[in-house]
């Protein structure tokens, strides 16, 4: 029987600060059927959160830089299959509760949980390669938490000597690139998802020592004296590997005709409505989501690779069962290498063979409209054709293979500006309704009969 002894520890970063959801996040959680919405993760009282599992994931993933082929095994834990070796983590990562706002209880927990109906719904559709209709099968929807709203971060780093000042320094660059909006949390980042920041204010870092009698009744005491700046984490050398470089594209752009992206829950007049996203108060943006921008675009690259290849998608047999047809449709998606490359691959999972997911380089963000619409307007306003889209923003690695050209779509003359996801609760509301000739409407609400 070996001798076991504890991993040595003399001090400790504490660091205590809220994530901003920058564009919408989805934290996959629990579901009842193969039916349902995806839902989104719940702690065991019924609030929604973004579990430590998931925290811990995503900044282990950007330390390990680009490629991720270098591991901190001594900061974040390792195994050695086949033999007793190993070591836990020394970050630990805690829950973060979603929240609306930025207030503690007594007992220092969040005291103002995402209630589940402040939740929206993003729903993706395949697009059959031969007929341009909806491909069967491949229909699904996944609950988001909007933009706008705060996670709570808390993590711990604990050192020994020796490591103290690198970890410290490793901190420091992590927070750092919370800050800049480089570490996205969730699903679907690809397609716009997960965009976070940390905020500055509040943010509170301490240092506790565990090798004085001083240090460890200062801890026990919460003396403030314990308290950090976070320029003294940022000005070490932490040594981490590489980061990916990105290519930012922004794409200014006008429709000729009426743009939309189909919500999928119906209005109290309309059976269509268009998607739209919390704007701050009750007013809400037009969206074009991140996932119809990047297929638009990949429709695109797939045409002219498979004309330049000579590779025509071959259809599913006529009268054949529709998972053999959702079946070919994903078989389309992996055929060209190219295309592959910027977009991804489908997971496969079938009796012949099993190949996992592939994300693909191209990242496309969401776009919302300049304009915000009351909650009370009955209708788009009457000027809403000649508001202006903010451009699109895709990233891409300049090292991956050959990238789409990413042209603007038509241009025309004056519709709602539509931009990456920026807006949330601070932004300012703008009246959608001037000008309306509604002979009902009161001067401060010109639209009156209710939109959804």
């Amino acid at each position: 029987m070996t001798a076991r002894t504890g991993r040595p520890m003399t001090s400790r970063l504490r660091v205590r600060g809220w994530l901003r959801t920058e564009s919408p996040l989805h934290v996959g959680g629990l579901g009842m059927g193969r039916t349902d919405t995806l839902p989104l993760a719940v702690d065991g009282l019924g609030r929604l959160y973004v579990p430590g599992t998931s925290l811990a994931g995503v900044l282990r993933s950007w330390m390990n830089g680009a490629p991720p082929d270098r591991c901190e095994p001594s900061l974040w834990g390792y195994t050695e299959p086949g033999s007793e070796k190993g070591q836990a983590s020394r970050v630990v990562v805690h829950d973060g509760l979603i929240t609306r706002g930025l207030g503690l209880d007594s007992h220092g927990q969040p005291a103002d949980p995402l209630p589940h109906h402040a939740l929206e719904l993003r729903t993706s559709v395949g697009i059959d390669r031969v007929t341009g209709t909806a491909a069967p099968e491949i229909l699904y929807s996944r609950s988001v938490v909007p933009a706008g709203y705060h996670i709570r971060l808390e993590l711990d780093v604990e050192s020994d000597e020796q490591e103290e000042d690198r970890d410290r320094a490793v901190v420091g660059q992590l927070l750092a690139a919370l800050m800049d909006g480089e570490i996205r949390l969730g699903a679907a980042t690809g397609r716009g998802l997960g965009r976070v920041r940390l905020l500055d204010s509040p943010l509170a870092l301490t240092a506790d020592r565990f090798d004085t009698p001083e240090g460890l009744l200062a801890a026990l005491r919460d003396d403030p004296a314990r308290a950090v700046r976070l320029d003294t984490l940022k000005g070490a050398a932490a040594d981490l590997p590489l980061r990916r470089e990105l290519v930012r594209v922004r794409v200014a752009w006008r429709p000729l005709s009426p743009v939309m992206s189909a919500a999928r829950e119906e209005g109290r007049a309309l059976l269509t409505m268009p998607l739209v996203t919390r704007a701050g108060g009750e007013h809400v943006r037009l969206v074009l989501p991140g996932s119809a921008i990047k297929g638009v675009l990949r429709a695109r690259a797939e045409f002219i690779e498979r004309t330049v290849r000579g590779k025509t998608a071959v259809p599913a047999s006529p009268g054949s069962p529709a998972h053999e047809h959702s079946a070919v449709f994903r078989d389309h998606l992996d055929q060209l290498d190219v295309t592959t490359s910027l977009f991804g691959a489908a997971r496969k999972q079938s009796a012949k063979q099993r190949k996992p997911a592939k994300a693909g380089a191209l990242r496309a963000e969401e776009c919302l409209s300049d304009v915000t619409i009351p909650p009370t307007c009955g209708a788009p306003p009457p000027d809403s054709t000649t508001a202006r889209l903010r451009p699109a923003r895709t990233t891409a690695p300049p090292t991956s293979p050959p990238r789409c050209a990413t042209g603007s779509p038509n241009s025309g003359s004056n519709p709602p500006t539509m931009s990456p996801s920026t807006a949330g609760p601070a932004a300012r509301p703008t009246d959608c309704c001037s000008g309306c000739s509604n002979p009902t409407a009161s001067p401060g609400n010109r639209c009156a009969s209710p939109w959804t």
